[in-house]
């Protein structure tokens, strides 16, 4: 997108009040508007739809918008309504996971774009790439770590860090899903804390415990954080994903586990993450011990990284190409 605007197009963001995206966005000097904040259940999930699609149709005839991208429904329910506006719609989540998503978004896509490794056909609009969506902003042509930030954060040379992930499962397609309960999450803490500082990102509110812990600094440099890592302990998908592709060790735990294409290809291919679902969270306290004793960790992690890098494409080149070659004029 920055290629893009760079070029003299005009790019506009329309987000929805989620953890700190809205100050992720700002922080960039990205031109945006805040359209909807999240509900709660699934009739208040409905409802937010029904208001994104409308405010998001609003947008595009207001900016005569010739493309509407993004890993939302409503880019494609508010583009299929205009004349003269197509949608590409990105989704890294296996079809089976994201019911909903696929039903009412994918029929009113003008293009359904998904990574390789999810292994799906959902025909002739249906393009892939080799590469992970988070490789789009932490591919090392997008991005550098600060190597100033442990400075700020305190962190003595040579401390270990440890980064928790904690996230509520609340999302539309989480119905049912269950992550690390509160006793397992302070296990992890006072295990961890035995061996350097514990840096906790929580969404949404969270306990008084672990109000000392919390990352409170710029969210803006929390990818700067997560690269300096010596592991990352989470129950959430995203934060997994940034931390294999910076090369840094994680260890999930949740009911998507075995489910999730994407993290499957970095677990079992590139061996960079690990998964266990919460009943099998004996296993991955014993992983998380294991790589805690691990001579090297970080430099063996790198050499995995650098195999994955070698494989997989730069996901915001392939998307400028991709809206190059089908958009822009020859």
């Amino acid at each position: 997108m920055q290629q893009l605007a760079a070029e003299g197009h005009e790019v506009f963001w329309c987000i929805r009040k989620k953890d700190v995206l809205e100050d992720l966005v700002r922080g960039e000097g990205l031109p945006y508007s805040l359209l909807t904040r999240p509900r709660s259940g699934t009739l208040g999930s409905a409802i937010e739809l029904v208001e994104h699609d409308y405010k998001v149709l609003r947008e595009i005839t207001r900016r005569k918008a010739r493309l509407a991208i993004g890993a939302s429904i409503s880019v494609a329910h508010a583009a299929y309504l205009v004349p003269g506006t197509d949608s590409i719609v990105f989704n890294d989540d296996d079809a089976e996971v994201v019911k909903p998503f696929v039903k009412l978004g994918y029929p009113f896509a003008d293009w359904i774009v998904t990574p390789e490794c999810l292994q799906e056909d959902h025909g002739p609009r249906h393009v892939q790439h080799n590469s992970y969506h988070v490789l789009s902003y932490l591919h090392p042509n997008h991005f550098k770590a600060d190597g100033n930030i442990l400075n700020e954060l305190g962190i003595e040379p040579g401390q270990r860090l440890f980064l928790l992930r904690f996230v509520t499962l609340s999302a539309f397609h989480d119905t049912h899903a269950v992550g690390l309960s509160f006793d397992k999450k302070l296990l992890l803490i006072n295990y961890l804390k035995q061996f350097g500082r514990v840096l906790i990102s929580c969404e949404g509110e969270y306990p008084q415990d672990f109000a000392p812990m919390i990352f409170k600094a710029d969210p803006t440099k929390m990818h700067s954080v997560l690269a300096h890592c010596d592991l990352v302990v989470s129950d959430s998908q995203t934060m997994t994903a940034e931390a294999a592709v910076l090369g840094v060790p994680s260890v999930r735990c949740n009911t998507f586990v075995g489910k999730i294409s994407y993290l499957e290809d970095l677990e079992h291919k590139y061996e960079l993450t690990f998964g266990y679902q919460p009943e099998r969270f004996d296993e991955a306290f014993k992983k998380i011990e294991s790589l805690i004793y691990m001579e090297d960790l970080k430099a063996i992690w790198q050499v995995k990284r650098q195999k994955m890098l070698e494989d997989k494409e730069d996901l915001a080149d392939w998307i400028y190409r991709f809206i190059q070659e089908n958009y822009l004029p020859k």
